[in-house]
């Protein structure tokens, strides 16, 4: 889009004007993995309140020339978490569910207010179908905005109904029922590995996070 800073800028200042609170997300391509620092500070600059940062998913108008590496993934997360503390008045985090490889303090946190995380008591990591759903303009409704797979559509269905008659890759994705190295790996309820990723990487919705880094026994 021409001038999408400018106006992405101009939008800012008229929310914040307004009392708006302003939350960015940016995308992490090929093209501004070693700026990560300098947007940061820009959004401090802007006013920004929180800033989150992913990687691109090749979904929508994303080209797959523009990915990186998981390598490069894992460096670009760590150079987020060297920014997010100390805490200061813009919070800087990433909704990436890979991100608690490097949050450790994060992951303490969870500890402190819930104890055993690791006792499926507690659910946390890829979002889809866990705490959010996505409604296009059409009215069809998906685990995420990245995911093509339709649920139904609330043109036609209630919400209620259609989240009621899920079929079983939705059951299978909410109960963290998924494979590869994340079937095995003792974060796969606080983590769940992104669905979209395996999804439009490996054609496997249920397959492991071709991102994740960690290593497995």
């Amino acid at each position: 889009m021409p001038n999408a800073l400018t106006k992405v800028k101009k939008a800012i200042k008229l929310a914040k004007e307004k009392g708006f609170e302003i939350h960015t997300e940016t995308t992490i391509t090929k093209l501004n993995q070693n700026n990560i620092p300098q947007i940061i500070e820009l959004a401090k600059k802007l006013g920004v309140d929180y800033f989150f940062i992913r990687s691109i998913v090749v979904a929508g108008c994303a080209e797959k020339n523009l990915m990186i590496t998981k390598e490069e993934y894992k460096k670009a997360l760590e150079t987020v978490y060297k920014a997010k503390y100390p805490l200061g008045k813009m919070k800087i985090t990433s909704q990436d569910p890979l991100f608690h490889l490097v949050d450790k303090k994060l992951m303490q946190k969870l500890e402190n207010k819930y104890g055993d995380i690791y006792s499926g008591k507690y659910v946390g990591g890829c979002s889809a179908g866990l705490n959010s759903l996505n409604i296009k303009s059409d009215g069809s409704v998906k685990l995420c905005s990245f995911l093509t797979q339709d649920l139904g559509n609330i043109r036609f269905k209630k919400l209620k109904e259609i989240w009621k008659n899920k079929n079983k890759i939705c059951k299978d994705i909410i109960s963290r029922n998924i494979q590869g190295k994340c079937k095995i790996c003792k974060d796969k309820l606080i983590c769940g590995g992104c669905r979209a990723r395996a999804n439009i990487l490996t054609n496997n919705i249920l397959g492991e996070d071709p991102y994740c880094w960690k290593k497995i026994n």
